[in-house]
């Protein structure tokens, strides 16, 4: 009895006469192609359940921190904090940590390759591991690099995790101090002094730069990436050439630069 793939077709069952077998010979081949899938991929594909394979290790980090600053915005803000208010201000309105949040998104994979579609020179998971094994190649052979390094450097942002606890547990922090220094005669004021003030501002500041720094290596690299490809696919034609290529380059269409190369 089959898994059930093709009972998500919804074959007509007036067409059932219509239908052959196919010969011997073709079912032996059939038969003998290697397995294209495991067992429990075919089961996902028959329930129509192939979502949900990954999760972004960094997604609740991002969330907590965006929040954490939202509330110290306007907490600063209600207590006559301005300094501290503009700074929490600026981190959101440059949309950092939301955008950090979607970019880990995309190259865990956790956002789909087809809703990326529109921006193809964003990093995706499928892309970044696809170019990287084809650079891996070609790496290796120009550089002798024999190690995954080709591809982990379109993954940075997921391995960030200790540094951006560390950074929410700052800005949770400086949240509290916030809410502590309201003076409870008059909620406009707050007795924060001028030090623990430059504090929570440095704690912010370097909180956005983390995280705009981390996706910005990530984008960086990917695209540095696209370039050797596309790079590679400008000279590759050129190994091995046909007669008939070798005919119109050398007598009519190869620049004294590509001549020289291949002479």
């Amino acid at each position: 009895m089959g898994i059930g793939i093709f009972d998500r077709l919804g074959f007509p069952a007036s067409m059932a006469n219509n239908t052959i077998e196919f010969s011997e010979n073709t079912q032996k081949s059939l038969a003998n192609l290697p397995p294209i899938l495991a067992t429990w991929q075919m089961q996902d594909i028959a329930n129509s359940n192939t979502y949900g394979y990954f999760v972004n290790p960094v997604s609740d980090y991002a969330n907590t921190i965006n929040s954490t600053l939202l509330s110290i915005e306007i907490t600063a803000d209600s207590c006559g904090l301005t300094t501290i208010a503009s700074a929490a201000n600026s981190a959101n309105q440059f949309g950092t940590v939301i955008y950090f949040r979607e970019h880990t998104d995309r190259i865990s994979g956790v956002t789909s390759l087809d809703a990326n579609a529109n921006n193809v020179l964003l990093p995706h998971y499928t892309n970044c591991i696809g170019l990287g094994k084809a650079l891996t190649y070609i790496i290796y052979q120009s550089d002798g690099i024999s190690n995954n390094a080709v591809m982990m450097g379109n993954f940075s942002s997921l391995y960030t995790s200790n540094t951006l606890s560390a950074y929410s547990a700052n800005l949770s922090n400086d949240l509290i101090l916030i809410q502590n220094s309201i003076d409870p005669g008059d909620p406009s004021t707050s007795n924060l002094s001028p030090s623990v003030i430059t504090s929570i501002i440095n704690h912010i500041n370097t909180t956005n730069t983390f995280i705009y720094s981390s996706y910005t290596s990530d984008e960086n690299f990917y695209a540095n990436t696209r370039s050797i490809i596309e790079d590679y696919n400008n000279v590759k034609g050129f190994g091995h050439m046909g007669d008939t290529e070798k005919d119109l380059i050398n007598n009519l269409i190869g620049s004294e630069k590509l001549l020289q190369r291949i002479s």
